[in-house]
This record gives structure tokens, C-alpha cells and sequence, in this order.
């Protein structure tokens, strides 16, 4: 049995995670995340954009 991380299996999980939180502040689907812009999301946050699932990514984060 390993304690190591699985790059890529968290990468993906990262990007699935942004996803959806793209996903439900921008009240639309995205079919390419990497064509996202920042200043488009950016503009749709609100107080609470960040409760929920993306605290996850950035545990994710914190770990890799």
C-alpha cells in the first residue's frame, strides 16, 4: 500500500471541481474550461461563491 498522491487522478479531480464551479456561478454549462476567462467569472462572484465544492480544490492544491 502507498501514502503517495496521485498526480494526475488530483489534477483531474482539480479540474472537475472548477468545472462545476464554473459551471454554477455563471448559471450556464462550459463545454471548454480553458477558454474561461477570468475577468468573465470574476464578475459573477459573490459573497458566497466560494462555499460548497471549490474548498476542496483548494485543499487539493494545498496538498500537491
Amino acid at each position: 500500500m502507498s501514502n503517495s498522491l496521485d498526480y494526475v487522478v488530483v489534477k483531474d479531480r482539480m479540474l472537475t471541481v472548477f468545472t462545476l464551479f464554473a459551471e454554477k456561478t455563471l448559471e450556464e454549462p462550459i463545454p471548454n474550461v480553458s477558454k474561461l476567462t477570468l475577468s468573465t467569472l470574476n464578475n459573477r462572484l459573490v459573497r458566497d461563491s466560494f462555499e460548497g465544492s471549490i474548498s476542496e480544490a483548494f485543499e487539493l492544491f494545498i496538498l500537491m
